[in-house]
């Protein structure tokens, strides 16, 4: 979760406020957090959703 706060935190700040040095810095942040996020959204949420059994 704090990854992905931390990836549209950082996303935001190079889209808006960054002078180009720092947006480069920052973009290359994004990727990182992207695959820790889209990981724990597989391995989590997801994971949890498909493994429930239906209610019958």
């Amino acid at each position: 979760m704090a990854a992905g706060i931390a990836l549209a935190v950082c996303f935001g700040l190079a889209a808006t406020v960054a002078d180009a040095q720092q947006a480069q810095a920052l973009r290359q942040v994004i990727q990182p957090l992207s695959m820790v996020t889209l990981f724990w959204l597989l391995t989590g949420p997801v994971w949890v959703m498909g493994t429930k059994e239906p209610k019958q």
